[in-house]
């Protein structure tokens, strides 16, 4: 369920910075909007830590007789590592957006979340 959340956080602030470039074309709290995103997903995943190795299993697939097994995902100690530096690394390109004004663009940010969320997301090994 903590991989949902964190990839959750990454997608939902998203979608916000998009409503908020769509309603207020000059909002000065978009910068906001993503670095708060990106914060928390990265605390997210901090806690991570405290219950890992955990598993996220996907509902089953029909019809059952061809799908036998449910799709887990799996976060342990090797994946933990590389989810961290993930969200991390977002987190200090939202961080740095803002020394860069030739970049700091809110859609920009809202296209570099959910890659973020999607990485994350992947980056928990499948086990069958």
């Amino acid at each position: 369920m903590l991989i949902l959340i964190s990839c959750l956080l990454l997608f939902i602030s998203s979608l916000a910075l998009i409503v908020l470039r769509v309603t207020q074309q000059n909002a000065r709290y978009a910068w906001w909007v993503a670095m708060g995103g990106a914060t928390l997903a990265t605390i997210s995943v901090f806690i991570w830590q405290m219950q890992l190795p955990f598993n996220l299993a996907l509902p089953s697939w029909q019809p059952e007789t061809l799908f036998v097994n449910p799709i887990l995902f799996r976060a342990d100690g090797i994946s933990w590592p590389l989810a961290i530096s993930i969200v991390a690394l977002t987190t200090t390109i939202m961080l740095t957006a803002l020394a860069r004004p030739v970049v700091a663009n809110s859609l920009n940010w809202a296209g570099a979340l959910p890659w973020a969320g999607l990485e994350l997301w992947l980056s928990q090994p499948i086990i069958r």
